[in-house]
C-alpha cells in the first residue's frame, strides 16, 4: 500500500509538509532494507511488571520496549521544514517489525502495542510499545514456601529469514528503574541474550529475556512452618504423659490435625510435577511418625497390665537400670535415697541411681525405658526432618 502524493503541496504547517513529501509512493508492507539486503532492530527493555501466575503454568510479564531501526525513505532536511526534526505518526501509517512472542502461554500475537512513535530528520525510527506477555514456564514449588522461578521470553521475527536483524541497546539491555513492585513476587534477576540459530542459508536471531522471581513467604511461613514447631512439642509430649489414656488423646488429636492441615497445603501449593514439595514430604513423615508414636504409646500402656515374665526380662531390666546412659535418660525416676548413698560415698560404681522395680513391675519399667529411648530418637530425627525439609 503506497502513500498518496501532494501534488499541489499547500499544507497548513511543516509537519503536513515533511508527511507529504516522505509518504509520497511509501510503501508500508515494504520492509526497509540497507545495502546488506538487512534490517537492524535495535531493542532495550524496561520491565514494569513480573508476576508469576500460581496455578497457570506461565509468567506475566508488562514491560516498556524500545525499538529503533533505519528507514531510509523517511528522511528530510530540517531548514527545509521551519527546524522540524522530528515527526510523530500513527503506527499503522509506516513499516514496523513484526516480532513475536515464540514460548506464548495463550495464542501468537504480534508485539503491536505501540505507545509512542517518533520518525527523526535522519531516517530514524524510535517506538516505544508497552506489551502484556504470557511466556509458558514450568514452576519448581520443590522449597516452597521459599520458592525462587526462573522463567525465559523468547521473542524472535514473524517469519524465518535473514531481512530482521535483532539486537540488544549494549548499554542498557534491561532496566528496572520502571518496575512496580509486586506484593507476592520479588524479582531477583533480569537478563536479555541475543541467540543466532542457523537453519541453512537462513540466520534466525531471537531474544531470550530470564526473569527469577522469589515469593515473599513470611506470611505462610507463620501459617504452614511454625505449625510444625507445635506438632513437634504435641508428637514429643506424649512421652512425658506416662502412657495414660490423655497422653493418648493428645498424640490422636494432632494426628487428626496433621493430616487435615496437609490437605490444607495441598490445596495452597499447586501441582509440581513428578517433584513433590519438601515441606509435603516434612508433614508426610510427621504423619508417619506420630502414628509409630501412637501405636508405640497404645502398645506401652498394654505392656504395663502384662503378668506374664519372660525369662529375659528380668536380667534385661537389671542390666539397663545398672547403665549409666539409661539412668540418665530416667532422670524424673531418681531414686532420692540411691543418690544421697552415692554422693555421702563418693563412689557411685555398682549403684544404681534408679530404684530397682518392685515384684510385678518390670514391665511397667521396661515400658518407661522404652518410653524415654524413643522420645529421644524421635527428637533426633525431627532435628534432621527439619532440617533437610525445610530449612
Amino acid at each position: 500500500v503506497k502513500g498518496d502524493c501532494d501534488e499541489d503541496g499547500r499544507k497548513e504547517n511543516a509537519v503536513d509538509h515533511i508527511k507529504a513529501k516522505i509518504f509520497c509512493n511509501y510503501d508500508k508492507d515494504t520492509p526497509p532494507v540497507n545495502e546488506k539486503d538487512i534490517t537492524d532492530i535495535n531493542l532495550r527493555f524496561h520491565p514494569v511488571e513480573v508476576e508469576l501466575v500460581d496455578g497457570s503454568g506461565y509468567m506475566r510479564l508488562i514491560t516498556r520496549m524500545a525499538m529503533r531501526w533505519q528507514d531510509k525513505r523517511l528522511s528530510w532536511d530540517p531548514l527545509e521544514y521551519d527546524g522540524v526534526d522530528f515527526i510523530t505518526v500513527k503506527p499503522d501509517e509506516i513499516w514496523t517489525p513484526d516480532i513475536m512472542l515464540q514460548n506464548w502461554a495463550e495464542d501468537w500475537m504480534p508485539l503491536n502495542q505501540i505507545e509512542v512513535l517518533y520518525i527523526l530528520h535522519f531516517s530514524r525510527i524510535y517506538i516505544v510499545l508497552k506489551p502484556e506477555l504470557k511466556g509458558r514456564c514450568v514452576p519448581d514449588y520443590n522449597r516452597w514456601p521459599f520458592d525462587e522461578h526462573t522463567c525465559h521470553f523468547t521473542l524472535k521475527p514473524e517469519y524465518l529469514g535473514n531481512e530482521l536483524n535483532l539486537k540488544l541497546d549494549q548499554k542498557n539491555n534491561s532496566s528496572l528503574v520502571d518496575l512496580l513492585p509486586h506484593p507476592e513476587w520479588e524479582l531477583l534477576n533480569a537478563t536479555a541474550i541475543r541467540k543466532e540459530n542457523t537453519y541453512g542459508k537462513w540466520t534466525e536471531v531471537s531474544i531470550i529475556l530470564t526473569f527469577t522471581v522469589r515469593r515473599y513467604s513470611t506470611i505462610l511461613v507463620i501459617i504452614c512452618v511454625l505449625p510444625a514447631f507445635a506438632y513437634i512439642i504435641l508428637t514429643c509430649s506424649v512421652f512425658w504423659l506416662h502412657s495414660t489414656s490423655a497422653g493418648i488423646i493428645v498424640l490422636f488429636l494432632t494426628l487428626s490435625t496433621q493430616c487435615l492441615f496437609l490437605q490444607f497445603i495441598g490445596y495452597k501449593i499447586n501441582s509440581n510435577g513428578r517433584i513433590i514439595p519438601k515441606i509435603v514430604k516434612f508433614y508426610s513423615y510427621s504423619i508417619i511418625l506420630s502414628t509409630i508414636v501412637f501405636s508405640l504409646i497404645v502398645l506401652m500402656r498394654s505392656m504395663m497390665k502384662w503378668t506374664a515374665k519372660p525369662v529375659w526380662l528380668q536380667p534385661l531390666t537389671n542390666l539397663l537400670l545398672t547403665n549409666r546412659v539409661t539412668q540418665v535418660i530416667l532422670l524424673n525416676d531418681f531414686d532420692p535415697k540411691s543418690v544421697a548413698s552415692i554422693l555421702e560415698s563418693g563412689e557411685d560404681e555398682g549403684l544404681s541411681l534408679v530404684s530397682s522395680p518392685a515384684e510385678g513391675q518390670q514391665w511397667h519399667m521396661f515400658s518407661e525405658i522404652i518410653n524415654k529411648i524413643t522420645f529421644f530418637s524421635i527428637i533426633v530425627v525431627y532435628i534432621y526432618l527439619f532440617n533437610h525439609f525445610i530449612l
